[in-house]
């Protein structure tokens, strides 16, 4: 008999991470001091704006997905598309850190995302 633990973490985890995706669109869509704080340099808001479907749509919905359908058999499938989904955009935002047009902690937050979502992928038991 396996430990169900290392399950309900990973699916706590996605509900939080889906949630709190969600939280964070509303106060940078209603809060200008959000928005200032994760401004991309020279640039309009509406740019920051280009992720908002995807974000919504691949890593809120596919991390709330997940969770809810965790022991349906595309599950896997699901969460590597949420994954894919973040770690494509954690490599554009660790690319406009690079080179200046963004201040760290948009980086930061994705990439603990993106890493926490890989997590969500080892299985608990290797024979899973």
């Amino acid at each position: 008999m396996t430990d169900p633990g290392p399950s309900i973490r990973k699916r706590v985890y996605l509900v939080i991470q889906g949630v709190a995706v969600l939280l964070w669109w509303v106060l940078l869509l209603n809060m200008q001091s959000v928005r200032d704080a994760f401004a991309l340099d020279g640039t309009q808001f509406t740019l920051l704006l280009a992720f908002f479907p995807a974000d919504v749509l691949f890593v809120a919905g596919g991390s709330l997905l997940s969770a809810w359908m965790w022991r349906a058999p595309q599950c896997p499938r699901l969460l590597w598309l949420t994954a894919g989904a973040l770690w494509y955009a954690t490599a554009y935002v660790l690319a406009l850190l690079v080179t200046g047009i963004m201040e760290p902690l948009g980086a930061i937050m994705m990439s603990l995302a993106s890493i926490g979502t890989a997590w969500t992928l080892i299985p608990a038991n290797p024979h899973e």
